[in-house]
């Protein structure tokens, strides 16, 4: 059995931050060796490289103060000629003559002197960057080898082989997606209105998780205006007492609001317990953990201990550590044992430490729903991150900087996924309650979810699906139609909207006293469906194996593509459109 997590805060501080930094430097090693990439060969030619960029910037800067001096002298020039054109009949000679030998002398600076001189520095400067795109063509070419070497895996094993507790699919599985819809009551409607992005899709200690981000779309409004310049004249008297005529202007404006289609991305942490089965609650992150002497505090602290006394109200009950019940707010429960159950003396120590340390962890960022025995924590932290953890990212031509942004990237990943995990990891009980599948052991059989159909689309691009008139995003949703084993096309329906200008009028009184109908340009969107299809290919052959190299996985995967006359190879499955 896998080793309890008993305070995940002091673990990551203590074990699991310094452990990832050594499985991701063996790893790197591990790929560095596996490239046969001349490190030493490459560094020199970075270093020609970085040589060549800062004699690049030299010379733009002397280029950039030539060229200040050019405009000063082409001004003065301008100045001179402008003047002698239309003071020399207030000039006397000797003026006139002294500002034409200037206007001369000027000249004469800027032909023989600037312009040659910016000439042969943009000359040399292009040279320079020539140069420097050779050196990087050189730099790419050598850390080739090894910029072919990442996988979409690679961070996933690295968590895997730090987290003993923690395990990843190879992608979202219909197996792993049944069963957190019949045993612990996921309510799929939940995708109805929404397209998957991406989803990474596990177990801790046996119990399954899946992070995911979603598109949505909420018809929200947009104001839209519009604009009318008036005229008209009056008559007044002036202090003689004659009449003139005066004339007006007065720009009217309106507005007009009408339906407009907006698109949200969330990412969720979706966890599967069978620990207090029937306890539903919501916590909202708050901002009170660490202000335990403010006013909030206060005032939050006295209506939960009005709320604990209304006998109305018998599902919640104060618990003895006040801090934590203000900190973590779930008034809102429907049975207190079942909470006392879960949220032992030791879970709430925890939750209290994680809520108020911003350090290590991102303290309170988080919200937490309880549904029976689907829990959901929405974090800050991981809303700008980019979760399909595409290997490009890692690619480098300078090797020390490869070697860096692998070691600091993953690190980034690992902290934020790690501690979007952590408030499940507070509790004991979810630790001490594992799936019957996970006690017995389950074959479960691989074959890819629509959840992961929807993040392959979206992969892919609404660009290749959408109506050729939609204008918005789209909601690309999936229907799988099989073929043979592990084959299969991918039907994708891209949901979207298309504009349709209007023009109305709206009365607006003016200055003159009328009212004016004033022009509000708006858009009017109708709903537009795209097709499109995917054909893919599931890889189900296993290759985690200690003893298999990168280049076996690779000659693997170019063999898969190849054979299945398919482009692309993503999280396990081959695909092309």
């Amino acid at each position: 059995m896998a080793q309890e997590i008993y305070d995940p805060l002091d673990a990551y501080v203590n074990v699991f931050k310094d452990r990832f930094r050594h499985v991701a430097e063996a790893t790197f090693a591990q790929l560095a060796a596996e490239s046969h990439v001349d490190v030493e060969a490459n560094r020199k030619t970075c270093h020609k490289i970085y040589t060549t960029e800062k004699a690049v910037d030299d010379t733009q800067g002397r280029i950039t103060q030539w060229g200040a001096l050019c405009i000063v002298l082409w001004i003065a020039v301008a100045v001179g000629v402008v003047l002698i054109l239309f003071q020399h009949d207030k000039w006397s000679i000797e003026t006139i003559a002294a500002t034409g030998a200037s206007i001369l002398c000027a000249l004469l600076v800027l032909f023989l002197q600037v312009h040659p001189k910016l000439k042969k520095l943009r000359t040399a400067r292009n040279e320079q960057q020539s140069h420097v795109d050779e050196l990087k063509t050189e730099a790419w070419q050598q850390m080739n080898p090894l910029n072919t070497l990442y996988d979409w895996d690679v961070l996933t094993r690295m968590m895997t082989a730090t987290v003993p507790n923690l395990q990843f699919d190879p992608y979202f599985t219909t197996q792993r997606l049944a069963d957190l819809e019949h045993v612990y009551g996921w309510d799929s409607s939940f995708n109805d209105e929404r397209s998957v992005i991406c989803s990474h899709s596990g177990l801790i200690n046996g119990n399954p998780f899946v992070i995911c981000r979603t598109r949505k779309m909420i018809m929200g409004s947009k104001t839209y205006y519009g604009s009318k310049t008036i005229y008209w004249q009056t008559r007044e008297r002036d202090a003689n007492g004659r009449m003139y005529t005066v004339s007006h202007s007065q720009t009217l404006t309106a507005s007009y609001t009408a339906p407009y289609p907006e698109y949200y991305e969330k990412t969720r942490l979706i966890y599967g317990n069978t620990a207090a089965p029937d306890l539903i609650f919501y916590r909202q992150k708050s901002g009170l953990a660490n202000k335990e002497g403010t006013l909030a505090f206060k005032w939050k602290r006295r209506k939960l201990h009005k709320k604990a006394r209304d006998l109305s109200n018998a599902d919640f009950a104060m618990m003895t550590n006040e801090d934590f019940e203000t900190i973590f707010d779930t008034s809102n429960r429907n049975n207190n044992q079942q909470y006392a159950l879960l949220f032992t003396p030791l879970a709430q120590e925890n939750m209290t430490r994680l809520l108020q340390d911003e350090t290590s962890s991102y303290g309170d960022d988080f919200d937490f729903d309880k549904e029976k025995m689907i829990n959901i924590i929405l974090s800050d932290h991981m809303q700008d991150l980019d979760l399909d953890m595409n290997p490009e990212q890692y690619c480098n031509f300078d090797y020390d900087k490869a070697e860096k942004n692998f070691y600091d990237t993953n690190a980034r990943y690992f902290r934020a996924i790690y501690f979007a995990l952590a408030p499940l990891l507070c509790i004991p009980l979810y630790q001490q309650m594992r799936s019957r599948e996970d006690i017995y052991g389950h074959d479960m059989p691989r074959h890819s979810s629509y959840w992961e159909h929807e993040a392959l689309a979206n992969y892919w691009g609404e660009d290749h699906f959408k109506a050729p008139d939609c204008v918005t995003h789209c909601i690309l949703k999936t229907s799988e139609i099989k073929k043979n084993g592990n084959e299969s096309t991918l039907t994708v329906s891209a949901h979207g909207y298309k504009a349709v200008q209007r023009l109305s009028y709206f009365p607006v009184l003016g200055g003159d006293g009328r009212y004016h109908q004033v022009p509000v340009y708006w858009d009017e969107y109708f709903p537009v469906t795209g097709t499109g299809q995917i054909q893919i290919v599931e890889d189900n052959t296993d290759m985690t194996d200690a003893g298999i190299t990168q280049h076996q996985r690779l000659d693997h995967i170019n063999k898969l593509l190849s054979r299945a006359n398919l482009k692309v190879y993503r999280r396990h499955i081959a695909s092309s459109l």
